[in-house]
């Protein structure tokens, strides 16, 4: 859950840049421009806008695929 987490708050930065690459239809701007206009508007923290929800769902789904996997090893009998 922690190295989730980690993993988390490291790619924030980049999963913000990239959700806005994506969202821009009309306007052809470059990673170097959005970045811009990020930190123009937001400041450091528009960089990490999300961190806690990108965070607590990276850990919920490691709970998930770890229990499941510890449950279906016990129930093959894989040691």
């Amino acid at each position: 859950m922690i190295a989730a987490c980690i993993a988390g708050f490291v790619s924030c930065p980049l999963d913000v840049i990239k959700t806005r690459l994506m969202t821009q239809q009309m306007r052809q701007e470059s990673s170097g421009g959005i970045i811009q206009d990020i930190y123009r508007d937001y400041g450091l923290k528009g960089f990490f806008r999300g961190v806690g929800f990108r965070c607590g769902i990276l850990t919920f789904g490691g709970c998930i695929y770890f229990s499941s996997l510890q449950y279906f090893r016990n129930l093959m009998k894989v040691e």
